[in-house]
């Protein structure tokens, strides 16, 4: 019987083991965008489409995460689980829309307690993912974020914010309402010439990042003289009379932002 009990505990915990093994990292497929039917797995959420779930509301908490912890994970408690693709973030272009899109299981929960990230009884989601821009029933792959978590006051639809340039409409996704040190964006452009879309990093001193990250308190980034300028995030004690400023440059070529001070 002993014998038996260790056997099970054995198996029961590869299986936890084997479902933990999400990559963090944004994967950025406008190099090699993928197209596909508006039927696609990648992106089956729909314009109206009403939030299904494989598990009721968890009244108890006993529902388990699939993916990796994050900082956020003891302060989230899950209450269900959408089994189906779900839109979270649409805004419309000139020439198509921009939206994010869930993965094929979504946790949706609330924050048990307040922190830097948000307040008690804020609303969570975290799933795999993907920003599609969709023309028609044609369907391109901007950017994948695995294992996504972020916290809202509400499940209202988020929008991209755009700041236009000469050459691009450039699209600001925030997901994350607030945080410890600053406001965190992904960027989009649309091609104002071609209609291309395509996800935009950020250069700084050589390194390439993702998303750009931003005072929550100044005025938002904008276009002045045909630049970027980002009001940099200050941490807590110690903030400066005047925010410093970074300003990037458009590089068109590289579908990036490049900061030049």
């Amino acid at each position: 019987m002993r014998t038996g009990l260790m056997i099970a505990s054995i198996i029961s915990l590869c299986l936890v083991m084997g479902c933990s093994s999400h990559a963090k990292s944004p994967v950025d497929d406008s190099g090699t965008a993928q197209t596909s039917d508006a039927s696609d797995a990648s992106a089956q959420g729909q314009e109206g489409s009403t939030p299904t779930s494989s598990v009721d509301a968890n009244a108890e908490g006993n529902i388990t995460s699939l993916f990796p912890a994050t900082a956020l994970s003891g302060s989230v408690t899950i209450d269900s689980i959408h089994d189906k693709p779900e839109i979270r973030a649409e805004t419309k272009t000139e020439s198509g829309t921009l939206l994010m899109i869930s993965g094929a299981r979504e946790e949706r929960g609330h924050l048990a307690v307040s922190s830097t990230y948000g307040q008690e009884g804020d609303q969570t989601f975290q799933s795999d993912y993907s920003i599609i821009y969709r023309q028609g029933n044609r369907d391109q792959l901007l950017l994948r974020l695995p294992d996504l978590i972020y916290i809202q006051p509400d499940d209202r639809l988020l929008t991209f914010r755009k700041v236009s340039f000469p050459e691009a409409d450039v699209y600001f996704l925030t997901p994350q309402y607030q945080g410890a040190h600053g406001t965190e964006s992904y960027a989009f452009g649309v091609d104002q010439a071609s209609g291309e879309a395509f996800a935009l990093t950020f250069e700084d001193q050589g390194q390439i990042h993702h998303t750009l990250v931003f005072s929550s308190t100044e005025p938002l980034p904008t276009n002045e003289q045909q630049r970027l300028v980002v009001y940099q995030a200050v941490g807590p004690g110690g903030e400066p009379k005047e925010t410093p400023r970074d300003v990037y440059r458009l590089d068109m070529d590289q579908k990036r932002f490049i900061k030049e001070y």
